[in-house]
């Protein structure tokens, strides 16, 4: 999702959105990937408190190797 955007950035309940998921349940998903220097995350100051999730240069890299994976359930 992150590679398809143009600036490589989603709010993190964009992604929730796109996921089917709870805000909540992408917490420790991101926190782990920013500890891996995959994304950042950063705080807005919007009222939702909602965070801004960019792709870094080894996310990118990462994202790109698992695209081009065949689909196992294909």
């Amino acid at each position: 999702l992150l590679m398809a955007s143009q600036l490589h950035s989603l709010f993190r309940s964009s992604l929730a959105r796109a996921l089917d998921v709870w805000c909540a349940s992408l917490d420790e998903a991101i926190q782990q990937l920013v500890l891996k220097g995959l994304i950042e995350a950063h705080a807005t100051e919007l009222p939702s408190r909602d965070m801004l999730v960019t792709l870094q240069p080894a996310g990118a890299l990462v994202a790109h190797h698992l695209i081009q994976w065949p689909h196992a359930l294909d």
